[in-house]
């Protein structure tokens, strides 16, 4: 196994890699803010947006304390639940990954998300059956 050339403290190491999942969930977040909305300029959106969640809620990004880290994780669910309920069905998968990373975040999650994902899976399936099911674009 590959060592470091210097150590890192347990607190680092929660920090490094809160930094890098909120990095991962942001990133996703702007994606599927940009596909949600389909803005004229979609590169300049997402960045602006990413750069617009940073600059709000910069510091709990690495941030150990577990209500901090479940900014980033819910951001990406209401993303990808609005996603949902405008009937991208093919965005199911990553709504439930999402509920199951909060729901073992913190106690609260499943009164927060299980009616939400409930509500989301509702109005996608009644958007297919009436035909009016769209097919996400640049998700995947």
């Amino acid at each position: 196994m590959a060592t470091l050339p210097f150590e890192l403290s347990r607190v680092q190491v929660w920090r490094w890699g809160s930094l890098l999942l909120n990095s991962v969930l942001v990133s996703g977040t702007a994606i599927g803010l940009t596909a949600l909305l389909r803005p004229p300029k979609p590169l300049l959106f997402t960045c602006s947006s990413a750069a617009l969640l940073i600059a709000f809620v910069g510091p709990e990004l690495t941030g150990i304390w577990m209500p901090e880290r479940m900014i980033a994780p819910y951001a990406a669910f209401l993303v990808t639940l609005a996603l949902l309920s405008q009937g991208h069905i093919r965005i199911l998968p990553v709504v439930i990954l999402l509920v199951c990373v909060l729901i073992h975040g913190y106690v609260t999650m499943p009164i927060l998300t299980l009616a939400f994902l409930a509500w989301g899976c509702w109005r996608a399936w009644r958007k297919q059956a009436d035909g009016a099911g769209l097919q996400p674009t640049g998700l995947y």
